[in-house]
């Protein structure tokens, strides 16, 4: 004989269900700012810089998920091609051995940042992202 399930507001459970990945969720607080970015959303801004720099930054921004201090510290030399990956400093860490980490991105941005350092003369141990 098969029963039927009652749904009580006890049964319910305590998390809300996740939003569509599609949709951009503002917070609870009302200030209109969203909680994420959805890549539609990441591309269009990237898309809309107006130099290569700001492009590469924004890019690199993204698909590393670093601090803006790290990417901002980004020196040629910690782009390595052989690993695809980009060595982020972080200034926040108190111990030394945790102070980089390596990140692992698209090897489309390591060859883009690599031929933006080649076209910028940016020497080995020059920052990137220069202001």
């Amino acid at each position: 004989m098969a029963t039927a399930l009652a749904v009580t507001p006890a049964s319910r459970p305590l998390t809300p269900a996740p939003p569509p990945a599609t949709a951009i969720v503002a917070r609870a607080g009302g200030d209109g700012l969203p909680s994420y970015v959805t890549q539609d959303a990441a591309r269009r801004v990237i898309d809309a810089a107006e130099s290569t720099r700001d492009r590469l930054l924004l890019e690199t921004l993204w698909q590393s998920g670093g601090r803006v201090s790290e990417v901002a510290r980004l020196r040629r030399c910690a782009v390595e091609p052989a690993e695809g990956a980009l060595r982020l400093v972080n200034l926040k860490q108190k111990r030394r051995a945790m102070a980089a980490k390596l990140v692992y991105v698209s090897s489309g941005l390591v060859a883009a940042l690599l031929a933006y350092a080649n076209d910028a003369r940016i020497p080995p141990t020059g920052y990137l992202f220069r202001t």
